[in-house]
This record gives structure tokens, sequence and C-alpha cells, in this order.
């Protein structure tokens, strides 16, 4: 990295409560819509844990044992 951020800063003369205003809006101008199908099939996916179909692996970031345990699964297709 070359540690070169003066192109990002915002200069003396510059209004921080203008610049975000422009960023607002800049933003939020922005189409960012998720298609119809997946969130059906996010839908889909939660009503099959909620009826018990999907088997669920738990996971715990402190415990190396369970992170072998899914890779163990995913190499042998249960995932």
């Amino acid at each position: 990295m070359t540690n070169n951020f003066d192109g990002y800063k915002l200069l003396k003369d510059d209004d921080p409560f203008k610049e975000c205003y422009e960023w607002f809006w800049q933003l939020l101008g922005e189409d960012n819509v998720i298609p119809k199908s997946f969130l059906e099939h996010l839908q889909e996916i939660i009503r099959r844990i909620d009826a018990g179909e999907e088997k669920l692996i738990y996971f715990n970031l402190d415990d190396d044992k369970t992170f072998e345990q899914i890779m163990e699964c995913e190499s042998n297709g249960n995932v």
C-alpha cells in the first residue's frame, strides 16, 4: 500500500455536512433490488427449516471440531 490517501480526505474548504448530504442522495439513487425469485427461495428455505426438513449444523467459532465436522460433511456431500 502506498498510504496515499490525500485524494480521499475532506479539504479545508469542504463542508462535511454537505458531503454527507450529497452522498446520502447519491447512494439513495442506486438500484439494489433483490429478485422476487431469490426472496421466495429464501422463504422456502425458512419454511423447510421451521418444519424440520433441513438438517442444521450449529457452528461455534471458538470450536475447531465444529469446523472440521462441517468440512467433513461437505466433502461427503451431506451439506
